[in-house]
């Protein structure tokens, strides 16, 4: 399909926020990819810490900000919690599934 002739961003960032417990680089690692639309122009990055990457998303998004560029923004991580985190918040005992959980 092909891009509208005014796309509504001048670039597109997506991240894959897979990291390791430990820095590293390759598989499961922070992966970074960039675009600017109606460019030929691509970069991308391979972070080996999650501060790296904050530290590196801030800096490319604080000079979008400041020259005013669009900035389509793509993050895949998880938003989930590991098993057993609910029985540590709450250790009362869970109904089954589709009932409330609340009070009562």
């Amino acid at each position: 399909m092909p891009l509208p002739r005014d796309p509504p961003f001048d670039q597109i960032v997506v991240v894959d926020w897979s990291a390791s417990a430990k820095p590293t680089r390759g598989r499961d690692s922070i992966w970074v990819g960039r675009c600017e639309v109606g460019s030929e122009r691509r970069e991308t990055r391979n972070l080996p810490t999650r501060a790296a990457a904050a530290s590196y998303l801030a800096e490319l998004l604080g000079r979008s900000a400041a020259t005013g560029a669009a900035t389509l923004v793509g993050l895949d991580f998880s938003f989930g919690y590991p098993a057993g985190f609910a029985e540590v918040v709450d250790p009362r005992p869970r109904r089954g599934p589709g009932e409330s959980v609340g009070p009562g």
